[in-house]
């Protein structure tokens, strides 16, 4: 079932807008799909995208692990994102 979440958003994606703060969003594992505010920003994690300042929720997407969702306030000039991920099939 998350693989098919995951598939849907990787065929919907459009290029996100652009600002001039920098986001880094690191995973635990790595490789997850990163959704801002429920946007498609990146493919694989870890990744930086340039957004606007702002609030934003966080979502990361593993086939391999549960799903985490995360509000980040972004400020100028940068900000960093680490998520730590349970495997799927943990309790």
């Amino acid at each position: 079932m998350l693989a098919a979440l995951i598939s849907a958003v990787l065929a919907s994606w459009t290029p996100p807008p652009v600002g001039d703060a920098v986001v880094t969003v690191e995973t635990q594992p790595p490789g997850a799909v990163i959704l801002l505010d429920g946007h498609l920003h990146c493919r694989a994690s870890p990744c930086v995208r340039f957004v606007a300042p702002g609030e934003y929720v966080v979502t990361a997407l593993h086939e391999d692990a549960k799903t985490v969702r995360k509000t980040v306030k972004v400020t100028l000039p940068a900000a960093r994102v680490a998520i730590e991920m349970s495997a799927a099939n943990a309790e």
